[in-house]
């Protein structure tokens, strides 16, 4: 250790992040580009804006709209297992003589159709609901930077007289 780092009496405080699963570290390493540690502290302590519910709010709104994305892929498994057990089905000529398997295949077939079809209108105003996420967030980002400039302002106004 040179004399330098010796010398260095400063305090660090540390702060560990724990990530939900590797892909959300992943997101956050891209994201970050260099320097991951800096920019979650920034995301943090963004402007001493930690404090303001609205990030955080926001935060959550963003990771619940995210989770029903999720949905249309639980859905299209959900199509190709029916299809799968459709072609199961057609293959065995003692189901396919049964009025109750063909009927209970039409009636899986047609309630999965039903689930698309509001899949399709969730999709759409969840979309919407991103959308107005990210509009606030943008809103209340350019309000902080609006604040920070109006108080440097003052400050060199203050300094100067």
């Amino acid at each position: 250790m040179s004399k330098e780092e010796k010398n260095d009496k400063r305090e660090r405080h540390m702060l560990s992040v724990c990530c939900e699963s590797k892909e959300q570290k992943r997101r956050i390493e891209r994201a970050a580009g260099g320097n991951t540690s800096l920019y979650v502290l920034e995301r943090v302590l963004y402007d001493d804006g930690y404090a303001d519910r609205r990030h955080d709010v926001a935060a959550r709104l963003l990771r619940v709209a995210d989770e029903l994305s999720d949905e249309l892929h639980r859905n299209g498994d959900l199509v190709r297992a029916t299809s799968g057990l459709r072609h199961a089905i057609e293959r065995s000529s003692a189901a396919t003589n049964d009025p109750r398997i063909r009927q209970a295949t039409e009636d899986i077939s047609s309630l999965i159709s039903k689930l698309l079809e509001s899949h399709e209108k969730r999709v759409h105003l969840s979309g919407e609901l991103i959308k107005a996420i990210f509009d606030h967030a943008k809103a209340c980002a350019e309000w902080d930077l609006r604040q920070e400039r109006k108080a440097t302002i003052q400050q060199r106004r203050a300094r100067s007289s």
